[in-house]
């Protein structure tokens, strides 16, 4: 399965949805971000904007030693940042900011405290 993450104008993560992947493959049986992207808009509507993103992708990290993919599975709220091409939070999301710091490599917030 595919995941692929709706942004708005401002990049930040609408919904994410799940994509078979059959949905995502090109005439040539290959994975295709482009031909996910185009079955998205033409589910949700042609004037969405689609970006795909990996379930199992953490602080730059794949959870089961793949290769990652976009730093950060996308989160409803989160922000892509297409110059980083990456998935993360832009305000600190947990109650004591102070004591956390933005990794720019990873695109996650480290405990700093």
């Amino acid at each position: 399965m595919a995941h692929f993450a709706e942004i708005n104008d401002s990049n930040i993560v609408l919904r994410v949805t799940v994509v078979d992947d059959n949905d995502c493959k090109d005439g040539d049986g290959n994975e295709s971000e482009a031909v996910g992207i185009a079955f998205c808009k033409s589910f949700f509507g042609s004037d969405t904007n689609w970006v795909q993103t990996s379930y199992n992708t953490t602080g730059g990290r794949h959870k089961r030693g793949g290769t990652p993919f976009r730093k950060n599975y996308a989160d409803i709220g989160s922000y892509y940042d297409s110059s980083k091409n990456a998935f993360y939070w832009k305000d600190c999301p947990y109650s004591d900011p102070d004591n956390w710091t933005f990794n720019e490599d990873t695109c996650a917030w480290d405990w700093s405290g």
